[in-house]
């Protein structure tokens, strides 16, 4: 069976390496006592796919992991044993079921929403609308070690202050893809202020029928050819 689980973490959670985290997950999914499918080789390990890497600093309510369950278990069972067994700062929001076979949570990713918490949110509220009326905005990124400007509007898929900050949908597609940091960064630029702010991602989407969707609205509630 394969799969979805949602999650999110808070705290100071937020310094923990995607590498770290992984690795974490794997423990977790160990003591949960639940029969999961492992590589095959010389070191296996338990088969995990992450639908995006959690960038350090960041805080979430909308991460996604898949895995494979070697043994017939409903989704609530797999919520409780999962979440008694994840460390302090992580928490499941929800357990579902994926088409199996089908495509990785990974290779569905088109968009991921942030909050981002400002102290006077009034303050940006020009420099944001003045940001996206424009047709281009060029940022300077590194990679492998070069400058390299890239035109960042048509990757900021909507942005408006809130009473606390920011609320981004950014890109998140493979190399069409676009952090917070670097679009606070612009909104920052454009409002003479030094970027800043707590970051917090809540979603992450994928497209069904052509239509924005949390990559939630892909769980099945019992696995495929079960009731």
């Amino acid at each position: 069976m394969r799969v979805g689980i949602k999650f999110g973490r808070c705290g100071m959670t937020r310094f923990v390496s995607h590498l770290d985290v992984q690795s974490m997950f794997a423990r977790a999914l160990r003591r949960t006592g639940i029969a999961v499918r492992y590589s095959q080789g010389f070191n296996p390990h338990i088969v995990t796919s992450f639908a995006s890497a959690m960038p350090v600093g960041l805080e979430s309510r909308g991460e996604y992991l898949e895995f494979y369950a070697e043994e017939e278990i409903g989704a609530k069972e797999i919520e409780t044993r999962l979440g008694a067994a994840l460390p302090e700062g992580f928490f499941v929001v929800r357990a579902g079921f994926l088409p199996d076979p089908g495509k990785k949570l990974m290779a569905l990713l088109e968009e991921a929403e942030y909050e981002i918490g400002l102290p006077a949110p009034g303050k940006w509220q020009n420099a944001l609308r003045e940001l996206l009326s424009q047709d281009a905005c060029l940022i300077t990124r590194m990679k492998k070690g070069r400058a390299k400007q890239i035109d960042i509007r048509p990757l900021i898929r909507e942005a408006e202050t809130t009473g606390s900050g920011i609320r981004a949908v950014l890109a998140l597609s493979g190399a069409q893809s676009l952090g917070p940091a670097l679009f606070m960064e612009a909104v920052a630029r454009q409002a003479g202020e030094a970027p800043g702010g707590r970051i917090l991602r809540t979603e992450l989407f994928t497209k069904i029928d052509g239509k924005r969707a949390a990559l939630e609205e892909l769980f099945l509630p019992a696995p495929e050819n079960k009731v």
